[in-house]
Order: C-alpha cells, then structure tokens, then sequence
C-alpha cells in the first residue's frame, strides 16, 4: 500500500516533460493520499505532464457525494485486480501515468511493536511511482480536479516485504528508464508487472521515523482504505 509520499517540487525542473509545470505551486514534504493533493503525472501517450488529484474518480461518476465517498477507496489500485475492479476498468490498461517522489512510509511491525519506516532512495535521488489516471465527468469537473490518478500497489517483494511485513504490500517503484517503458504505448499487459524492469530494491535504503503503541496515523489510513476494499 502507498498512501503517503515524500514529494519536491524541484524534480519537475530535473525532468523535462515535467517543465511545462515549474512555475506552479505544488504541496512538498510529506503528503497524505486522503488529503486528497494534485499532484504532477506524465501520462502514456503524452509528452508533458498534467495536474491529477489523488484518488481516481472514474468518468462514469455523476454525483458529488459518489466522488467524494470513492476517492477513499481508489488512492490505490491493487495490480491483482485492476482489470476487473469498475473504478479501474476504464482506466486500465491505456491510462497508465507516473509520479515523482523523494520517499515514501510504509507500516512494519517490529519486535517492540507498530513502526512508520520511511523509504527513499540511497543516493538521495527520486524516483517514480506507476499507476493510472481518470477523465472527471464534466458534471464535477467546479467540485474535483478535471484528472485524478490511483497508485499501483503490488505484492511486496525482497527489502520491501521485509519493511511491509503484515500485508506485505508495495508501490510499483520505477526509476526513469523503466518509467517510459511503463507509459510507453508498446507495453504489453502481460509484462507491466514484470519484477525485470522494475527498480532495483538495493537502491533503497529504509529508516524507522516512529514508533507507535498505539495506531499511528498511516495505519489508520491502512484501515480506512482496508473498509472499502
């Protein structure tokens, strides 16, 4: 699950197709899925990126309370299901788009209880997170963001299953090559989720922030999304 990132505005100026949006203001530092931020994605078949919020609206969503209720749910999207869930249908597999960060939290479970690790790269560099992004319906487009995304989460593997040690759950990390691959338009669905083209796990490096006797604030966050999935 990935439901809070690190991100700095200063990798737009780093990235190209990312320029065209240096000269807006953007949240920074650690940002919460349900609080619900926009946020700069380049899309497949796109050469500049756009502005998204967290948490996909999918187009046939008409109503206000829908979208709003929805966006809880959809901040991931779970690769096992995402050709069948309806929020996710529309989207997969053309709509698929990438997310710079710095880092990312995850929950880990250690010997003296429930831990917050934050997850970054070990050279201080950012890297990208894959998912998928929606058209909002016209009739919402005063009250939400004209594009909103969802991030792929996948079973967790090597270092990560070790931090996510519960429901072993990790976001789809890519680092710039593979990110083109991931929106380039001769993918196949076959091979999207294909550990070979994913980042390399030994360029992370993992640090407990927090420890918690009580449920800190990502495991809460871990629950609400848990009630609707």
């Amino acid at each position: 699950m990935c439901f809070r990132v690190v991100f700095d505005k200063t990798v737009i100026g780093q990235l190209p197709s990312f320029r065209n949006l240096s000269d807006r203001s953007w949240p920074e530092g650690e940002l919460s899925a349900f609080s619900f931020p926009s946020l700069p994605i380049l899309a497949s078949g796109r050469e500049e990126a756009f502005s998204a919020g967290w948490g996909l609206i999918p187009p046939w969503v008409r109503e206000k309370e829908q979208a709003g209720k929805l966006r809880s749910a959809t901040v991931n999207a779970r690769s096992e299901t995402v050709h069948q869930k309806p929020s996710f249908r529309n989207s997969w597999p053309e709509k698929r788009c990438i997310l710079p960060v710095r880092g990312f939290f995850e929950p880990h479970l250690g010997e003296a209880g429930r831990e917050t690790w934050l997850i970054e790269k070990a050279d201080g560099g950012f890297f990208f997170l894959g998912g998928l992004y929606a058209e909002t319906s016209a009739l919402l487009q005063g009250d939400f963001p004209e594009r909103t995304f969802s991030l792929i989460t996948l079973e967790a593997r090597d270092f990560l299953a070790e931090v996510h040690n519960e429901k072993k759950r990790m976001p789809l990390l890519m680092t710039g090559e593979k990110a083109r691959e991931w929106i380039g338009a001769e993918k196949s669905v076959i091979d999207l989720f294909h550990p070979s083209w994913q980042l390399d796990q030994r360029e992370l490096s993992g640090r407990c922030i927090k420890k918690e006797n009580k449920k800190s604030d990502i495991l809460k966050e871990t629950s609400l999304f848990s009630i609707f999935n």
